[in-house]
């Protein structure tokens, strides 16, 4: 093999290699302040996916979508208080979803995205998954990406 021809094949596998791990890398995964995992992003109709297959483990679904458009939203900062008030967690979301795994309970939510914070309270059986939608009006038209695919496709919980 040439000298070129191995350098190209290295710059080649190193770039497929940063490729994947962008990728590996695009859902961020956590533990709150109670040690329970929680996953963020859906920037893609691929983690949407992967993210709707796993929902059923959580307790909490959050997302952040446009008031008008239902456009989904990421970059939101999200903020879990418990009944006591403590933080459980705050996180900047990669994606218009948030999944939380809480202890039974009762939270506040706040979620805040360009100023704008829209508050909600939650209370946790540990039986079921309770999904919170969080709209803002931020005149965002829908993703091109994603026009198929809807919460009601991917059956959607009301808030409780």
């Amino acid at each position: 093999m040439s000298s070129s021809a191995r350098t190209t094949l290295i710059v080649a596998a190193t770039l497929a290699i940063a490729g994947l791990a962008g990728t590996a890398q695009a859902l961020e995964e956590g533990t709150t302040q109670q040690s329970r995992p929680f996953v963020s992003g859906g920037v893609s109709l691929e983690e949407v996916k992967a993210l709707e297959a796993q929902r059923r483990n959580y307790q909490l679904w959050l997302v952040t979508v446009d008031k008008v458009s239902g456009a989904w939203l990421a970059g939101a900062q999200v903020a879990i208080r418990d009944a006591k008030g403590d933080l459980v967690l705050d996180t900047k979301l990669d994606g218009p979803y948030l999944f939380v795994d809480l202890l039974p309970g009762r939270y506040a939510i706040d979620v805040t995205l360009e100023g704008a914070t829209q508050r909600s309270s939650l209370h946790v059986t540990g039986r079921g998954l309770r999904q919170v939608l969080a709209r803002f009006d931020t005149g965002v038209a829908v993703s091109p990406e994603m026009p198929e695919h809807t919460l009601e496709k991917a059956g959607a919980i009301e808030p409780q």
